[in-house]
């Protein structure tokens, strides 16, 4: 009876102590990169000395960077399945020098998942060689789906599940995947991908409707522009996009966000007008949002215009210095 109770006590104590990720737009967060989570008086790399292995001590164990690591300050281990997700950063009490927080953090680029899954296992010679023809080496193989199936069965695919589906975290999924992928070139120069986000604006739901508005910048069609424009600025078209008396602050935000991703990747026309926008609003908005300022900032640093130096850098005494139109203008406006 006591072991019982013993071990119901330490369930307990466990279930208590263990926290999920936090998930959104259909994935988890894991901050930006070569950093550990704030609050701590840890360094943003990987720890010095020899490795940790499991149960603690410095003997590298077979399980390699995913073992388990350090004992926790309540005794515990770090889970091998996932050592450093940001649930795992615990109290106050944990040490942010561990080389599990660094990891979890900055993995993505040394696992490298996509190439890895995209490549084939490796193919030996065929048995003509034996034949006397000779050894032939099989060509090389991929698992990267071709653009046929790609556009023939895959988009279709995501199409239809949006049509059909109502749970957050697909219909986002889709959005992103969707966007990811990219328009078919058309010679009319219609989007149908773009038809297929802007209907999802008006969602009640606002996890949906901004991640519709990322999307677009993801896409980053220039004829996008207009309509995250239109969201931005909070306009009369913008609220019609939205279906509601004013665009939310977070889906301006994400607007702001998709503005910065068109700019990125676009010509310099197209960044001319994107960084009036940014800065516009960024200097005519009242509602002090934080969320918005910052998305603007943001995307501006996404957006360096190519022309540097131009007529000059403004004089900065005035109440309201013209908006930006060099790249020295704009590191005068921030």
């Amino acid at each position: 009876m006591k072991k019982i109770l013993v071990a119901a006590t330490l369930f307990a104590g466990g279930t208590l102590g263990w926290t999920a990720p936090v998930h959104a737009h259909g994935g988890t967060y894991r901050g930006p990169g070569d950093t550990v989570p704030p609050g701590g008086g840890g360094i943003g790399g990987p720890r010095s000395g020899p490795p940790i292995g499991p149960g603690g001590s410095s003997t590298p164990g077979d399980g390699g960077p995913m073992a388990p690591g350090p004992r926790a300050p309540g005794g515990g281990t770090s889970s091998p399945r996932n050592p450093a997700t940001p649930s795992d950063c615990g109290g106050p009490g944990a040490d942010l020098t561990q080389w599990t927080f660094w990891w979890g953090f900055n993995k993505e680029p040394f696992l490298n998942l996509k190439a890895h899954v995209h490549r084939a296992a490796a193919r030996t010679g065929d048995g003509g060689f034996f034949l006397g023809n000779g050894q032939k080496r099989g060509g090389e193989r991929s698992l990267r789906p071709d653009d046929v199936t790609i556009r023939q069965e895959i988009v279709p695919a995501l199409l239809a599940a949006l049509e059909k589906e109502t749970q957050n975290d697909i219909v986002s999924g889709c959005l992103i995947a969707l966007a990811k992928i990219g328009d078919e070139p058309s010679e009319a120069g219609e989007s149908a991908l773009e038809e297929a986000f802007v209907r999802w604006l008006p969602d009640n739901n606002q996890e949906i409707s901004e991640t519709a508005a990322i999307a677009l910048g993801i896409l980053a069609n220039s004829a996008s522009i207009d309509t995250l424009s239109e969201l931005l600025l909070d306009s009369a078209r913008g609220r019609r996009l939205v279906g509601r008396s004013e665009v939310p602050h977070r889906t301006r935000a994400f607007a702001a966000y998709g503005l910065g991703l068109i700019g990125a990747r676009g010509a310099e026309p197209a960044r001319q007008r994107i960084v009036a926008f940014l800065a516009d609003t960024l200097r005519s908005d009242e509602s002090r949002v934080r969320d918005l300022q910052v998305s603007c900032v943001i995307a501006l640093g996404l957006v360096p215009l190519e022309t540097i130096e131009g007529d000059g850098r403004g004089d900065l005494s005035e109440e309201e210095p013209p908006l930006p139109a060099t790249r020295l203008q704009q590191i005068d406006f921030l």
